[in-house]
């Protein structure tokens, strides 16, 4: 393992977490779980799959960088003839634990 320093990224602009660590950073940490697991990252089979990882838990997580608030502006003018709550069933939805730091998830529908 190595004891290289790790690679950081650029301030965050939004937020008060400070610096993130770069995607080279993050792969480093995937490799050492992957080794705390008794697999060899070096292999043919796990060779890219630290970047395979960084990139989806950069979309998994996705919306952590995005304004619920702009999200959540978006509202519907044509509304004649409605009176009546609409219900809409199956909303399909995914979690990831935080207390589990993250790795953790489920998925479902609220619903069914």
């Amino acid at each position: 393992m190595s004891n290289a320093p790790l690679h950081m990224a650029s301030p965050i602009s939004s937020g008060s977490h400070g610096l993130l660590p770069s995607q080279l950073a993050v792969e480093d940490a995937f490799r050492v779980v992957l080794r705390w697991i008794g697999e060899d990252p070096d292999r043919d089979g796990l060779r890219e799959t630290p970047g395979r990882l960084v990139r989806a838990y950069r979309e998994y997580f996705s919306g952590y960088r995005q304004d619920p608030e702009q999200i959540l502006q978006k509202t519907f003018e044509e509304m004649d003839g409605y009176d009546e709550m609409i219900v809409l069933r199956g909303i399909p939805f995914e979690v990831s634990v935080q207390n589990l730091s993250h790795i953790l998830s489920g998925d479902g529908s609220g619903f069914r």
